[in-house]
């Protein structure tokens, strides 16, 4: 039994092996003294995948909704789904600055990338936040993207005041309550 690795770099659909035998004695049947096998080798398949999510938000201001302020916090997850390892694998995200490159990405590793985003004013005007994540490698070129839309909306600060008058009333007399919410 010989055993052998095909080359990550061949190109071809077939690969085809003779091995051949002799003898220092008279063979009487010389034609079978060679054998020859051929295998199929799948194309190469180089794809990724990635997934956005958001992980987790801190509500800074204990709204119980997402604000200005709060900090969305994300993972970004890529995956070698194809049949090859994968060279230079870049994820990145459009809301902050980090990206994770790995440099060889192993058949169904992954390359993840986490970072976090500060809510701005600007945001609860358009109503939320809408966060894209990518990836790009020297094989599967891309760039594949993921989304993550996450609503926005305003904190609240109401208050209300209450005033009477007059004061102090006399009985029988009429007394007006004014009330303002602010």
């Amino acid at each position: 039994t010989v055993v052998t690795t095909v080359d990550p770099s061949f190109s071809g659909s077939t690969i085809s092996n003779t091995a051949s035998v002799s003898s220092g004695s008279f063979d009487t049947n010389s034609a079978n003294n060679s054998a020859t096998s051929s295998t199929s080798v799948d194309a190469t398949n180089p794809t990724l995948s990635i997934l956005k999510v958001l992980s987790s938000t801190s509500d800074n201001d204990s709204s119980g909704s997402v604000t200005a302020g709060d900090q969305l916090n994300y993972t970004v997850t890529a995956t070698n789904n194809g049949n090859i390892a994968l060279h230079n694998v870049v994820v990145s995200d459009d809301h902050f600055p980090a990206t994770q490159t790995c440099a060889t990405l192993a058949i169904s590793a992954n390359c993840v990338l986490t970072g976090s985003y500060t809510v701005t004013g600007g945001d609860v005007g358009t109503g939320s936040v809408t966060n894209i994540g990518s990836v790009t490698s020297t094989e599967a070129a891309g760039p594949f993207t993921s989304s993550v839309n996450t609503p926005v909306g305003t904190a609240a600060d109401v208050s209300i005041t209450k005033t009477d008058a007059p004061d102090p009333v006399a009985p029988g007399a009429q007394l007006t309550h004014t009330i303002t919410v602010g």
